[in-house]
């Protein structure tokens, strides 16, 4: 069977907040970005995308009593 990705309850998201907060976590250092093995640090830094590049986003988190 076949199921789709996509709840039929899912909230509508305003794509213009997400944005904001996406920038402003990355400001704070909450998640890197990380493109072909380099790390990216400048939310203006041109960049270019090849076929085979990895693009990974990795969600840092705090832990307790560290």
């Amino acid at each position: 069977p076949v199921h789709s990705a996509t709840p039929a309850c899912a909230t509508p998201v305003d794509e213009d907040a997400a944005v904001v907060t996406a920038w402003q976590a990355f400001g704070d250092g909450l998640y890197l970005v990380i493109l072909d093995g380099e790390e990216q640090r400048e939310l203006d830094r041109q960049v270019w995308l090849a076929p085979d590049s990895r693009l990974i986003f990795v969600r840092l988190t705090f832990l307790a009593g560290a």
